[in-house]
């Protein structure tokens, strides 16, 4: 693989006047059902129907974009609420797809944490809705009230944190 200068790449893309990132961040329940019944249909082995929807979108986009953006942001939230086999999967299915499909646009991998109410709600449901090998009962958490909130919200499920606060 040759090597990616994230820098020089984009101000290459500055120089082309490509100032647009775009950001990759699929929801399952909000895909088109034309495409999860696609991705349904593909029934790719090893690979659930999320994911398969996820990289068909994401592809899609990417696809339709690569001559007019500087960047892509895959948000990592949105592929972790599939659970850490398949969002994990999907995410670097669909980052080297992009290296693949436009080479010379970065990738800026965003997994940050702490963030708005929908990306924490992506953090909170890879946590305690995927598969994991026992269930989490409790979580340390050391941020500002806005990131808390989509945490401590869960109390009321059943699964959620007993010991918050």
């Amino acid at each position: 693989m040759s090597t990616r200068n994230f820098h020089e790449m984009l101000k290459a893309k500055w120089a082309e006047g490509k100032f647009v990132c775009v950001g990759l961040d699929p929801v399952l329940d909000k895909l088109p059902q034309s495409l999860r019944k696609r991705a349904n249909d593909a029934g790719l082995p090893g690979h659930s129907t999320g994911r398969d929807a996820f990289v068909i979108f994401c592809v899609a986009i990417i696809n339709a974009t690569k001559n007019y953006v500087c960047a892509y942001k895959p948000n990592s939230a949105f592929f972790e609420a599939l659970g850490p086999h398949e969002g994990m999967g999907a995410i670097h299915e669909v980052i080297g797809i992009a290296h693949k499909i436009a080479p010379n646009v970065p990738i800026i991998y965003d997994a940050k944490r702490a963030d708005i109410g929908n990306t924490n709600n992506g953090y909170v449901k890879s946590a305690f809705d995927c598969s994991m090998p026992t269930p989490l009962r409790s979580i340390r958490i050391s941020a500002g009230r806005r990131f808390s909130h989509s945490w401590t919200g869960r109390k009321r499920d059943h699964r959620a944190l007993q010991d918050f606060q």
